[in-house]
């Protein structure tokens, strides 16, 4: 039996007037996984007497539901602040995090309605049980090495969690309020956590869900579209990276300048490597033009040396990011393009017709930084470069030639970028399936010269995914 005035029937009625005035704030804060200290000291004797006496046979029904129900609690939320009372009650640090586990499958089982104002209660859970896994995994790590037992385990409980959350039929409107929550929640989790395929996961579940975004609170769509760029540039989907973060900027509340000022640079790095720029104005005005000054105007010109020291100048700040090996490895063949292009506008002042030779591109990169390459790789990159899209011309080999088409030689590329995936898109809805052929993607022939494919072009030749490993079979 609990006294009228003690601590556990005070916390008790809090809980109970919480639910009957609909204050999701105020019960987030009693039920939160991470209860203040003298909380737990003045709960945790009383609720560990009553688990005694029911162990030892004293009485003979488990007395915290009758408990909670003498509280005058709704037979709905029973179960749910049971769990919540056993946890308090739980004395090795150990076990919280499976304790603190069972309310969410409490408050998140088939039978409980859930309803809009208890976004609150969910997310503190949500946070709650993200801080214990840490804790747990900090604790196994010193033991036992680096491990992420409890983080995975977390997962799947994220996994139930958003299941039942999109199928359920009782309420679905108002239990479909929280995917996002629940969704931007977990993201930000994993990607803490540096498990990125594990977004890859719930995104496909909240695909399928097929959420209506346009019904949810500005702020929740644009942490999740933020959060959703930044795995798209994570796995270098440029474009699609651009369309969220681009998403999550424009919405974005304009006096939240830190979050804004997280966005952009993004933002200027999706676009970056296909050749869009920032203007100067832009940059001051989110306070990264001393990172990003730099390493644009280097682009511009094509020097491979001043490109890399200014990357290099900032390397922690764009570690921080995500976005260094990006910058690093995915430009190449954008600064091959504009040091061919500053060539090329050199030459045609002097009155020359639109053809180069390759020793004055070769002595050009040669002069940016570029000093292992010859005769040789200075074709291979022509050669990729026209492949590309990004010059428009033909080579003459035997003369030592680059013949320039006489309108553009020299598109934009983020046009040839945009153009790229619309006629790839096209292909995909109108083109006829082929028979899958398994080759290798190295073909027989000459080298391209030192580093072409790998050291210049980071593998990708600054465009197209990376380089497929040959095929075993001959």
């Amino acid at each position: 039996m609990t006294l009228p005035g003690s601590p556990l029937s005070t916390y008790l009625k809090q809980i109970s007037q919480a639910v009957r005035n609909h204050d999701g704030a105020q019960l987030a804060r009693l039920t939160d996984p991470q209860l203040p200290a003298e909380w737990r000291a003045s709960l945790a004797p009383e609720l560990q007497s009553l688990e005694q006496a029911y162990a030892s046979g004293a009485v003979d029904d488990d007395p915290l539901p009758a408990v909670a129900l003498r509280a005058g609690l709704p037979e709905e939320y029973v179960e749910f602040v049971v769990a919540c009372l056993r946890f308090i009650a739980v004395k090795d640090s150990r076990d919280f995090y499976d304790s603190a586990g069972a309310i969410l499958t409490a408050f998140c089982r088939p039978t409980f309605l859930y309803q809009q104002w208890q976004a609150p209660v969910l997310r503190t859970l949500c946070e709650g049980l993200i801080r214990l896994a840490l804790d747990r995994d900090a604790f196994l790590s010193k033991k036992h090495g680096n491990r992420k037992t409890t983080a995975f385990n977390l997962q799947n409980r994220f996994s139930v969690v958003m299941s039942q959350i999109l199928a359920d039929k009782q309420n679905p409107s108002e239990s479909r309020s929280s995917a996002l929550i629940v969704a931007n929640i977990a993201l930000r989790f994993y990607v803490r956590i540096d498990e990125w395929q594990l977004c890859n996961k719930l995104l496909l579940q909240v695909e399928r869900g097929r959420l209506d975004h346009a019904q949810y609170p500005k702020c929740q769509r644009v942490t999740y579209h933020f959060l959703i760029g930044r795995l798209k540039l994570f796995y270098h989907a440029f474009k699609l990276a651009e369309k969220h973060l681009s998403f999550a900027l424009t919405h974005c509340h304009k006096d939240a300048i830190a979050n804004r000022r997280r966005i952009f640079p993004l933002i200027v790095t999706t676009r970056l490597v296909r050749g869009l720029l920032p203007s100067t104005h832009l940059l001051q005005k989110y306070n990264v033009h001393e990172q990003f000054g730099p390493l644009i105007q280097a682009f511009r010109r094509g020097h491979f040396s001043a490109y890399y020291a200014a990357l290099e100048a900032h390397a922690q700040y764009f570690a921080s990011l995500g976005v260094y090996y990006i910058l690093r490895h995915r430009t190449a063949a954008l600064l091959y393009r504009n040091l061919f292009r500053t060539v090329f506008l050199i030459i045609e002042n002097t009155g020359s017709i639109k053809q180069i030779e390759y020793e004055p591109l070769l002595r050009a990169a040669q002069i940016a930084g570029a000093t292992d390459i010859d005769a040789n790789g200075i074709e291979s990159v022509i050669a990729l470069l026209i492949a590309h899209g990004y010059l428009k011309g033909y080579t003459l080999p035997a003369r030592g030639k680059l013949i320039l088409s006489k309108s553009t030689p020299f598109p934009h590329p983020y046009a040839v970028a945009q153009a790229r995936g619309a006629s790839s898109a096209s292909s995909l809805g109108k083109a006829r399936p082929k028979p899958i052929r398994r080759v290798s993607s190295v073909q027989p022939g000459p080298s391209p010269g030192p580093g072409i494919a790998g050291s210049y072009f980071g593998g990708a030749a600054g465009g197209g995914g990376p380089l497929r490993r040959p095929s075993r079979r001959i």
